[in-house]
């Protein structure tokens, strides 16, 4: 029986771990795992070999920085009116977008936390413009 991936790691990284610079060498010309020099730039090589072993065969797709900006700055939006710490004016200037961008971004992450069972309702009220003293 050939020993697991994890075995294999074990035994380069304990017995022969000069060898798992070549491992991950013939890896990167392997031609489908292009992305390995990349991560070994990253990366250290025990969490190269561990990051393989998680994720051996899975394809995903890694967000740009202005993807996790929009979601943290859609999160802010969402907490701030929901717990009333902000206005949409407010955050509007914050985030330098209009008015109507504040809301659509507060009732969809509305909707999807809705959708994950985070949020257990959808009201249609309309989010504060100006904060009440």
């Amino acid at each position: 029986m050939q020993p697991l991936l994890s075995e294999t790691v074990f035994i380069m990284d304990e017995k022969v771990s000069e060898y798992s610079d070549t491992y991950l060498r013939l890896l990167a010309l392997g031609g489908q795992h292009s992305l390995l020099p990349e991560l070994s730039r990253v990366f250290d090589k025990k969490e190269v070999l561990k990051f393989l072993d998680v994720f051996a065969g899975v394809q995903f797709t890694v967000p740009t920085r202005e993807a996790l900006f929009n979601a943290v700055r859609n999160a802010d939006i969402y907490l701030c009116l929901a717990n009333e710490t902000d206005t949409v004016s407010g955050l509007a200037r914050k985030y330098d977008i209009d008015q109507s961008t504040v809301v659509g971004v507060y009732k969809g992450t509305k909707e999807l936390l809705r959708r994950a069972g985070i949020v257990k309702e959808v009201k249609d009220e309309d989010v504060r413009t100006e904060r009440q003293a």
